[in-house]
Order: C-alpha cells, then sequence, then structure tokens
C-alpha cells in the first residue's frame, strides 16, 4: 500500500506499522519518532504524527495522542484529504478513549462524507484502516450481523491480518450460525500471538462449537483453556464456568458440574 511517505524512508515506516499493530507499540513510537527528526516534508511528517496520535492511544496516552493530532492539524493546510485523514484518526482515538459508539458514528460519517476519495491510491490505506476499525467496532457494539460484511472485506486487504479479526470474525460466522467456518476462523486467530481476553475468547468460542456438535471432551477442554486466559486477562469467568457444569453435567461427571457451578453462581 502506498501511504504517501517517502520511497528512502518507507521501510522503516512499514516496519513501524507492523510493529504497532502487532502490540508493540513502545517500539513502533520510537521508530516513527526517528523517522520524524529525518523526514522535513510536511505532508510525509503529519502522516507520521498521526500513527504516533493511533498507537499513543492504543496504550492509553491520550493526552499525549490528542495533542499530535492538533499538531497535524496546525501543520497540514486542510485539503479535503487532510481532512478526511485528520477526522478519521480523531474517531480512532475515541475507541482508544472507551468511546466506541462515539467512534463508529464517526467513522460512518466520514466513510460517507468522503466517499468520493476512497478509490484513490493516496487514500486506499485510510480506507482499510477505518473499515477494520469499524468492523471491530460493530462488533464490540453487538452488531455482528452489520459487522460481518465489512471484516470479509477487510480479508481482502493487503495489509497483514491480525488474530483479534480472525477471533471477531469467528464470533460474527457464529452468530449467523455457521459453525465450519466460525471453527476455522477460531482456529485461525488462536494460530496467532493473542492477548489473553481474545485467547479466552476465542477458546470459549471454539468449545461452544464443540459443545453444540455433541464433542463434549473436546469442548471441555476448551472451556478450560479458556479458562487460563480468562484468569491471565482478569475478565470474568462467569460464562466460562457455566459452560464448564454444563459440559461436566452431560460427561456424567456430578461433582466437577456441581463445582463449576457453585463457581458460575459466585462469580454473580
Amino acid at each position: 500500500m502506498d501511504y504517501g511517505v517517502e520511497s528512502q524512508h518507507m521501510e522503516a515506516f512499514r516496519e513501524a506499522l507492523e510493529l504497532g499493530y502487532g502490540g508493540q507499540q513502545p517500539r513502533a513510537l520510537e521508530l516513527l519518532e526517528k523517522l520524524l527528526q529525518e523526514i522535513q516534508d510536511d505532508e510525509h511528517r503529519g502522516l507520521i504524527m498521526l500513527y504516533q496520535a493511533l498507537f499513543l492511544g492504543h496504550i492509553s496516552r491520550l493526552a499525549e495522542a490528542r495533542e499530535r493530532l492538533r499538531g497535524v492539524s496546525k501543520l497540514w493546510d486542510g485539503t479535503p484529504e487532510h481532512q478526511a485523514r485528520i477526522r478519521a484518526f480523531d474517531g480512532m482515538l475515541d475507541e482508544a478513549s472507551g468511546n466506541a459508539l462515539g467512534a463508529l458514528k464517526k467513522l460512518n460519517g466520514i466513510l460517507k462524507e468522503y466517499r468520493s476519495l476512497w478509490n484513490t491510491d493516496e487514500l486506499r490505506a485510510l480506507y482499510e484502516e477505518i473499515q477494520f476499525t469499524r468492523g471491530r467496532l460493530l462488533v464490540t457494539t453487538g452488531d455482528c450481523r452489520l459487522a460481518l460484511a465489512v471484516l470479509e472485506e477487510t480479508l481482502t486487504f493487503g495489509r497483514p491480518k491480525s488474530g483479534e479479526l480472525y477471533a471477531n470474525i469467528g464470533l460474527c460466522y457464529f452468530e449467523a450460525q455457521k459453525w465450519e467456518k466460525a471453527e476455522e476462523m477460531l482456529a485461525l486467530a488462536l494460530s496467532h500471538n493473542l492477548h489473553p481476553d481474545y485467547g479466552s475468547f476465542a477458546h470459549y468460542y471454539l468449545g461452544r462449537i464443540f459443545y453444540l456438535k455433541g464433542a463434549l471432551a473436546k469442548a471441555v477442554k476448551e472451556f478450560e483453556v479458556a479458562l487460563s486466559e480468562s484468569q491471565k486477562a482478569g475478565t470474568s469467568p462467569k460464562l466460562i464456568y457455566d459452560a464448564l457444569a454444563k459440559s461436566s453435567h452431560y460427561l456424567g461427571l456430578s461433582e466437577e458440574a456441581s463445582r463449576y457451578d457453585q463457581l458460575a453462581r459466585s462469580s454473580d
């Protein structure tokens, strides 16, 4: 993809983006800052600062992220392309601050307002960024029906795909009762290095698919891994305890079923 960065710095820029999207935001920020010191062109400096803002938001340094975004506004001259970029990254920072609905509303509006720009080479990367984010936000806000079409589109994009993306697609297929596709995507998600909260999520839904297929022993194994990942992530284990209780009951493991049922009740 053409991000518009000078060719001699493109490799370092791509490396920074891969690190940032791969969960290594501090290292990505170091590389971007180094690039910022080396590049003199305001157009390219502004683009680097946008990604600094985004990755700062990812690690909850929101005040610094907003300051970077204001810096871009001062640097650029306000063309429609510039406005689209700045407003899109502003919406993404809303997501980082916990305002998923607000972020989704902004991005939906930007997608519509600047629709004549999305087929241009200059803004293709931004369009893909918006769609990745919209798909994730639609899942977060509970609209898997709309999310699935967006997420399926993102599979066609050239950018490296994260395990979280496959996990979200797996969930949407699960909600659509497309069990085989859901299992495929969840397994693909687990082939990546997932954060424990997404690892718990993926193992839990994979367990539910096995449960629905009657493969109870396999379901229990997935639920047990989901529980372990949940404990690492510090998320509520209630749904996992419920699933373990039901699976253990149907396997004839009365004591285990009773223990998990009590743990589920105490997790309310």
